[in-house]
């Protein structure tokens, strides 16, 4: 994981005066812990920044922007979309919606914290408020996803990868997923898809890492991510919902890609289905399957694209589970004749 601190600054490749909105952080906290002697630099840092909006993107109940402080370094400002109110709502039931967006935020930005630092996980550097809403400020990644690779690395009009390069790519897909399981108790995502897995090229770059056979993967928005409690605390709870429950029409996965218990609210012991590290290698064994066919193992209604190439969450779709099995499976996987590589 690439440290600030220890890189050559990076400008946007202009004067970061010119053009750029000036996003002061107030009320910011370190992610990390700090000695009275390196907080104030650390605040010089990451309290006043120059957001590019050009470069934003949507990604869950937040928006990401590239910006650059005074010292020339790049960072992502990740700022919370809050709710419009709704003409029949009243003040109480639209302050408790704006409460709730708030919370959820708040839960993605702990649990990302839970996990900067790891190798494959962005650094996440403090939380505050711009302009009176809640901004997370973090590493900013510099590569794309594998939404926006796969057409690059297609060997045939299907969109197909070969076998060896989806194999690879999900060695160390799955080589994330095991440092989650590091964390704590545990952590799952719970959100794996083309479009929330980045290759990074700022060490090496996309033509090196498919000719070294090995990629430099990073996961990306924590929107539904959620640190594991101990088997003890989920059976202790005296049915009292948990926070991701309360939470849960902000904090779902993407269709094409996830497990049946991430997609219906009515099968049995659901909280602690949606507590397992499963959900996270189904998730990823179906991105593999996407790259290796050239579509998803399920298409639930009609797929849409985003700018970032994710398809429906599952908040957007009426009976997602219902829509797949009544589909079925897109098409059997076939073997691909050799191609060369």
């Amino acid at each position: 994981m690439t440290d600030l601190a220890s890189t050559t600054p990076q400008s946007l490749g202009r004067d970061p005066m010119v053009g750029l909105r000036l996003a002061r952080v107030d009320g910011f906290e370190p992610a990390i812990a700090l000695g009275q002697d390196e907080l104030p630099a650390y605040l010089r840092r990451f309290t006043i920044l120059f957001a590019d909006d050009a470069t934003m993107l949507r990604g869950g109940i937040g928006r990401v922007t590239r910006a650059v402080n005074a010292q020339g370094e790049d960072v992502a400002l990740k700022q919370l979309i809050l709710p419009t109110r709704d003409e029949f709502d009243d003040d109480a039931a639209h302050e408790a919606l704006v409460a709730k967006f708030k919370a959820a935020f708040r839960e993605e930005y702990e649990c990302h914290r839970a996990l900067s630092g790891l190798k494959g996980f962005p650094r996440l550097y403090g939380w505050g408020e711009v302009d009176g809403v809640p901004a997370i400020v973090m590493e900013w990644v510099e590569g794309e996803t594998l939404a926006r690779l796969r057409s690059r690395l297609a060997v045939d009009d299907a969109g197909r990868l070969s076998p060896l390069v989806a194999a690879r790519l999900g060695r160390d897909l799955f080589d994330l997923l095991c440092r989650m399981s590091l964390v704590g108790e545990g952590f799952v995502h719970r959100d794996i898809s083309p479009a929330n897995i980045m290759v990074r090229t700022a060490r090496l770059p996309l033509d090196r890492q498919l000719a070294e056979g090995t990629f430099d993967l990073c996961l990306i928005d924590f929107g539904s991510s959620l640190a594991l409690e101990p088997a003890s605390a989920v059976a202790g709870t005296g049915g009292k919902a948990s926070f991701t429950e309360r939470y849960a029409t902000l904090r779902r996965a993407t269709v094409a890609y996830a497990p049946p218990e991430m997609l219906t609210d009515d099968i049995p012991d659901l909280r602690a289905l949606r507590m397992s590290p499963a959900i996270d290698v189904y998730a990823a064994a179906s991105t593999v399957y996407e790259l290796i066919a050239g579509v998803a193992p399920y298409e639930a209604a009609p797929s849409t694209s985003g700018t970032s190439g994710s398809r429906k969450k599952t908040r957007d779709i009426a009976s997602p589970t219902v829509s797949r099995w009544t589909r079925g499976p897109t098409i059997p996987l076939v073997p691909m004749r050799p191609v060369a590589i």
